[in-house]
């Protein structure tokens, strides 16, 4: 009896601490959709209201491999048993992170039984570790921001792939399988979990990687191995390796335009990415939550390996501390094992792929071998201590308490600023002040809850920023709330901005421009004409010659040109700005305003070409192909516009594909 009471203790503990973590976010499941919570969620909006199926909802973001699927198909469930109110979608989201939590409780149980320090307590080790991670403040982030479910997917399936890998390993030593029979069971199991984790997010793709480290910490070594468990890991990880390497060199030219998209180059992205990892990791070991946040493009980009000066050492600090934790394997493997697994769950979105730097949500599956890690060492320290004749078993359970209570509390604080998008957006100005998200979102969020003087402060402030990109966002920004408010602004604020604006242009600068476009032209900006405004896009794009055309920003603000010179009667200019976005841009939108200018100056060929060029980027190849549904509303729209302008003008329309694209 006394036996199955310490067995339950840590369920007990685990069981409390999930109760605390539903108390600690509760505030918060009423917040708002944030970010692209909005885009996500209109395809499952569409699907409720049988706009398009449910296959359409789910997958339409990508291929069949990379289309986030379960992901969008569990909102779509949460949807409709929930409803569709952000509190539904967040309490689905707290709901997974429990679950998450459980099932990394099982996991890292039955992992720890085979290591020779922790084993005789991996229960109680495992529920603290999963307890520390459940009210750690670092998952606010990836909680309560509704998208990212998608994180959650790809760290739910990765973990129930460890458990399943460590309890087949435990049945090939025990001799209870014999191995063709447990090999069997992983070449099906490993694969199909990595590809539903990948469902939620392409990260997750790292399953193997993670059965590697701990096969290699608390199983047996390669040259033990027998040959089907080598054949495993060379098809699930080293074949893999090669054919990634292959598509990069292949692909490489649109990788560095993707990359450049974000301001720097493949190397760049890597010799950075170290700081950040550093970053994680002060963040997840001692949290500072009014320092944490989504707003995190203000990180900065390290030019060479001095610059900043922090990039080299904390490379060869990852390299140092890697080399050390190898050479300790044998007398810690749960460090081992944990510090690895913080790497090799990172390697993905730390390689050269073109993405931001730095989220916080990248640590949700990282997280649990920090902690691992951290545990062990502590561990470490306390036999160490009794070894001196001191014993340390209360400090341990006092510190673990307080940690918890800790971590709670900031928990607690964050969830409570995540009520509303005024109180994300005043903590991210205060802790990122050089981010134009930041200062954007709040004062657009200041505008929206009247405070209109917050909203001008917020934009000065961004608009006198040291940083021309930064300065000219804010002043293009400050137009935009004098064109909104006063229906007027100063000519000069606006060249300002254009003349100042850099040789790159910062991503945000485009949904800048978009709104001051949209804005002039719904309610008028007085001295602000549309001409006017047409060129001073047309010149900051010009200046922006450390970017290729083929850049999002560029293509994105040369369409607000052409509209802004459409807007103001220069068809001619408004033409030659949209051929120029239209050529780089995948965006359908942007062809059926293309073809309409087209029209206009009797181009028919060339509008239909275009139109044949969007049914073969779309994957179409036949008109019949053009169903009603959301997805082809564009290319519908274009099809009827040239039809529409050649039966008046007695010509032909679209019959058939061009021979050009066969």
């Amino acid at each position: 009896m006394q036996k199955f009471a310490l067995l339950l203790r840590p369920v007990l503990w685990l069981t409390g601490a999930s109760i605390a973590c539903v108390l600690v976010y509760w505030s918060g499941l009423n917040g708002p959709f944030l970010f692209d919570d909005t885009q996500h969620l209109r395809q499952v909006e569409s699907w409720l209201q049988g706009e398009i199926g449910f296959w359409a909802m789910a997958a339409g973001n990508g291929n069949l491999i990379f289309h986030r699927a379960l992901a969008m198909a569990s909102l779509g469930l949460n949807a409709v048993i929930g409803g569709e109110s952000s509190f539904s979608f967040k309490l689905g989201n707290l709901t997974l992170h429990l679950l998450c939590g459980w099932v990394a409780y099982a996991t890292l149980s039955r992992l720890l039984q085979h290591d020779k320090h922790l084993g005789a307590h991996a229960k109680p080790v495992a529920a603290l570790i999963c307890a520390v991670w459940l009210l750690h403040p670092l998952n606010v982030s990836t909680v309560l921001y509704v998208v990212q479910r998608m994180s959650q997917i790809a760290t739910l399936f990765p973990l129930l792939g460890i458990w399943l890998y460590a309890a087949t390993r435990n049945r090939m030593q025990a001799g209870l399988w014999s191995t063709s029979r447990a090999l069997a069971v992983l070449f099906v199991t490993i694969p199909l979990l990595t590809f539903l984790g990948v469902q939620g997010k392409q990260s997750a793709i790292i399953l193997p990687g993670l059965c590697l480290v701990v096969e290699l910490g608390w199983f047996q070594r390669p040259r033990e191995w027998p040959a089907a468990l080598r054949w495993f890991y060379l098809l699930s990880i080293v074949l893999p390796a090669f054919v990634v390497v292959a598509v990069v060199i292949w692909k490489w030219q649109p990788l560095q335009a993707s990359m450049l998209d974000w301001g720097m180059t493949p190397l760049e992205r890597l010799i950075s990415e170290p700081r950040a990892i550093w970053g994680y990791i002060r963040m997840l070991l001692v949290p500072h939550s009014q320092s944490m946040g989504l707003y995190t493009d203000d990180f900065p980009v390290s030019r060479g390996l001095l610059q900043p000066l922090t990039t080299l050492p904390a490379l060869f600090g990852l390299i140092a501390i890697s080399v050390a934790v190898w050479f300790l394997k044998k007398r810690l493997p749960a460090t081992f094992v944990g510090w690895f697994w913080f790497l090799v769950a990172h390697s993905i979105e730390a390689s050269i792929v073109p993405i931001e730097l730095y989220y916080e949500h990248r640590n949700y599956l990282p997280a649990f071998g920090l902690l691992l890690m951290a545990v062990d060492l502590v561990a470490a320290a306390l036999r160490w201590l009794a070894g001196k004749g001191i014993r340390g078993q209360r400090i341990a359970g006092t510190l673990a308490v307080c940690v918890l209570m800790a971590f709670g509390v900031q928990t607690l604080m964050r969830a409570q600023l995540w009520r509303s998008s005024l109180g994300i957006s005043l903590a991210a100005i205060e802790s990122h002040p050089n981010s134009a998200r930041a200062h954007i979102a709040f004062g657009y969020s200041a505008m929206q809850a009247g405070l209109i003087g917050d909203t001008y402060l917020a934009f000065q402030r961004l608009a006198s920023n040291p940083d021309p990109a930064l300065a000219s966002i804010g002043k293009v920004e400050l137009t935009v709330l004098n064109c909104y408010l006063q229906k007027d602004s100063a000519p000069a604020l606006l060249q300002e901005a254009a003349s100042e604006s850099p040789a790159f242009l910062n991503s945000v600068m485009q949904y800048a421009i978009s709104n001051l476009v949209e804005v002039r032209n719904n309610n008028g900006c007085g001295r602000i004409t549309a001409i006017l405004l047409a060129d001073a896009i047309t010149q900051m794009v010009n200046q922006a010659t450390a970017q290729p055309e083929a850049s999002q920003a560029k293509w994105s603000m040369r369409f607000n040109a052409a509209l802004a010179y459409h807007q103001g009667g220069d068809w001619d200019r408004a033409l030659e700005q949209s051929r120029l976005a239209w050529k780089q841009s995948p965006d359908p939108t942007i062809a059926l305003f293309h073809v309409k200018l087209l029209l206009h100056a009797k181009e028919v060929s060339e509008a239909k070409l275009v139109f044949w060029q969007v049914m073969d980027r779309a994957g179409y190849k036949r008109l019949e192909d053009l169903r009603p549904i959301p997805r082809t509303n564009a290319l519908r729209a274009i099809r009827k516009e040239i039809d529409t302008y050649a039966a008046s003008n007695g010509l032909a329309g679209i019959e058939q594909r061009p021979l050009s694209f066969y």
